[in-house]
C-alpha cells in the first residue's frame, strides 16, 4: 500500500513539475509566439484576399462566357440549332440518317 502511495505522489508531483517546466517554457518565448501568430495572420488575409480576386475573375469570366454563348445561339440558323438540339440529346453523338 505504501508504494501504491508514493506512486501516486511521484505521479502527481511530475505532472506539476512538467506543468511548471511548460508554463516557464511559453512565459519566456511569449513573444516569439505573438509575432509567429501575427505573421501567420497576416498571410491568411493575403491569401484571403488573393483567393477572393481569383473567385471575382473566374465569376466574370464565366458570366462573359454566358453571354458569348448566348451570342452565338442568336446568330444560328434555325437548321444549326436543330442540329445542336439533337447532338446535345444525343450525349454529342451524330445520328446517321
Amino acid at each position: 500500500m505504501e508504494d501504491l502511495k508514493q506512486v501516486i505522489k511521484d505521479s502527481f508531483y511530475t505532472t506539476v513539475g512538467a506543468t511548471a517546466k511548460l508554463v516557464e517554457y511559453v512565459a519566456d518565448n511569449i513573444d516569439e509566439y505573438r509575432e509567429k501568430g501575427k505573421e501567420i495572420a497576416e498571410k491568411g488575409k493575403d491569401f484571403n484576399q488573393e483567393l477572393r480576386h481569383k473567385a471575382e475573375d473566374f465569376r466574370d469570366e464565366l458570366r462573359s462566357s454566358k453571354k458569348d454563348v448566348k451570342s452565338m445561339l442568336e446568330d444560328m440558323s434555325d437548321e444549326e440549332k436543330e442540329e445542336l438540339k439533337e447532338a446535345l440529346l444525343n450525349d454529342g453523338k451524330k445520328e446517321k440518317k
